[in-house]
């Protein structure tokens, strides 16, 4: 289980924003280990990171488990597809970003969406939930956004045995004994936690939580076990516009569904289960005075009322309906109509007393090369104990799974 973005201060603001002594994570492991994340290039993308940790090798930003030479190290999902293991990826990102694709995919270039859905759709993944059916369908389905070949996957894999869902009612009522399924439920990422209101999404999305509970039913079948991804990739991206509410609902997200898959492990005492972070993303201080009610009642993502404000809405007007902003000054107000929801998300955390590296830039501020934490549960877990980076991780993750190292 990957928290994109997900530092130590990450952990720390939202315990400190909900009030809660220990989030799930943290009770799975009382004394974590700690992991640097650097990449070939130095301060790592999630590229690179989720690549080390799939394949135990360190490469270059933007490339997907594929090495400076050329080659293509196997990933721990192929590994365990070759061992007749089920594999999973479930993300409430797209499914071909560059967390889930490092696992199931490989090219030097994390944002070829295309190439990426055709390498992670020709695999036998049992299971495949997440954001992203725009690269699975003709353009002409889906009002100018698809496909530029014609190809229209899903009803490939449906031919191919597999069932498609696209929202949440018919994900959970999905057959008892369905074992491969495909889920896509937006056409890129999924709904910001905060904004389902606003977008209406609420009860058509699933929760990560709840696709996380419905791969580890459906791949509990397989006698030989099997091996699932689970990313929280919306943590980074409330990072990225420096907008704490956004980040904490998110870290909350992914918490609820690391407390699913600890339940799983209690009630399948062979199974192991590792939480971790790629990176710490936009430098977050955590002093302990941000104004966790402030936080707590801001109820939308400052991307929401960025674009509310680009579309005309008054600025002063939604920034106290849904965040309780008023008095803007002439300062705060340049802020936002240069840096956009960056801006909302500076003049938000002023308001809030939360601090990030880059405060006022017009580019997002963007990852930096501190330590993450490495949970461990289950059988084996004694063996993460030491884990010192990222890399490491991978190849112990090779040992848990298939008892050798990478290729």
């Amino acid at each position: 289980m990957i928290g994109d973005g997900m530092g130590p201060k990450q952990i720390k603001l939202t315990k400190h924003v909900t009030g809660a002594k220990m989030l799930a994570m943290e009770n799975l492991d009382p004394s974590p280990s700690m992991m640097t994340t650097w990449s070939l290039d130095g301060v790592t993308d999630s590229a690179a990171a989720a690549t080390a940790i799939a394949t135990g090798y360190k490469t270059k930003n933007q490339w997907l488990a594929m090495l400076p030479d050329g080659s293509t190290p196997e990933t721990i999902l192929e590994r365990a597809e070759a061992m007749g293991k089920s594999t999973g990826l479930v993300t409430n990102v797209s499914v071909y970003d560059a967390t889930p694709a490092a696992f199931a995919a490989h090219g030097p270039y994390r944002y070829s969406a295309q190439d990426l859905t055709d390498q992670i759709a020709a695999r036998e993944i049992e299971v495949l939930l997440g954001g992203g059916y725009d690269m699975w369908i003709p353009t002409t389905a889906a009002e100018g956004s698809g496909r530029d070949d014609g190809r229209d996957l899903i009803q490939e894999k449906r031919d191919a045995g597999w069932a498609f869902v696209d929202n949440r009612d018919d994900l959970l009522a999905l057959p008892k004994g369905t074992d491969k399924v495909i889920g896509l439920f937006s056409p890129a990422w999924m709904t910001y936690t905060l904004d389902l209101e606003e977008e209406k999404t609420t009860g058509i999305e699933p929760s990560l939580a709840e696709m996380t509970d419905t791969a580890l039913g459906l791949l509990t079948s397989n006698e030989k076990g099997f091996f699932l991804m689970v990313e929280g990739g919306l943590i980074d991206w409330g990072g990225h516009s420096h907008d704490a509410a956004f980040l904490v609902s998110e870290l909350v997200e992914f918490d609820a569904a690391v407390e699913i898959a600890r339940t799983y492990v209690d009630n399948h005492p062979n199974t192991l289960m590792i939480v971790t972070a790629d990176h710490e993303c936009c430098g977050l201080e955590f002093t302990g005075k941000e104004d966790r009610v402030a936080i707590m009642n801001q109820s939308a993502t400052g991307e929401w009322i960025s674009a509310q404000i680009i579309a005309g809405a008054d600025l002063a007007e939604i920034m106290a309906a849904h965040a309780n902003v008023t008095g803007l000054t002439d300062e705060e107000k340049r802020l936002i109509h240069d840096n956009e929801y960056v801006g909302v998300g500076d003049v938000l955390s002023r308001h809030q007393n939360v601090k990030w590296a880059g405060f006022g830039s017009s580019e997002e501020y963007d990852h930096t090369g501190v330590d993450v934490k490495v949970f461990a549960y289950g059988p084996g877990a004694a063996a993460f104990d030491d884990v010192c980076d990222n890399a490491e991780l991978g190849v112990k993750l090779f040992y848990a799974v298939s008892g050798s190292a990478p290729n």
